[in-house]
């Protein structure tokens, strides 16, 4: 079972993220994969949600794209990666907007709510627990 984004999908994420979540360009737009396709991820039809799609500049290897491909970690703290355990609709984003950036919470409705304080917290606790992971 392919796990590309089918077009009503595609659409849905394109209407809701207007622009890169990253820098905010409008230039050379994809669609990331929140939870990987790989390893498991592409048999479960939560990975071709819209909740699981993030607009991105570049490809896979540059743009804030490749930027995730290449730090993993730091796009798990931004919500632009989801761990093969995490439901993305549980999992904060970071994305920048014209007055800067917020966290949101994605649905698969192709909506987007502000991220509640809890939701936050648990982020953060997960983000203290890779780096003492990384540091010990």
């Amino acid at each position: 079972m392919s796990g590309a984004f089918p077009a009503r999908v595609r659409n849905v994420i394109l209407t809701r993220d207007t622009w890169c979540a990253g820098c905010g360009s409008m230039e050379e737009p994809t669609i990331q994969h929140r939870r990987a396709r790989g390893m498991g991820g592409s048999s479960r039809d939560s990975t071709r949600s819209p909740a699981n799609g993030l607009l991105l500049c570049g490809s896979g290897v540059h743009g804030c794209h490749g930027w995730t491909e290449s730090h993993p970690a730091e796009a798990t703290f931004l919500g632009w990666r989801v761990t093969q355990f995490d439901d993305p609709t549980d999992v904060p984003v970071w994305r920048t907007t014209p007055l800067g950036g917020e966290w949101v919470l994605l649905d698969d409705d192709g909506n987007s709510t502000p991220a509640p304080d809890s939701a936050l917290a648990a982020l953060a606790a997960l983000h203290a627990e890779h780096l003492t992971r990384r540091t010990a």
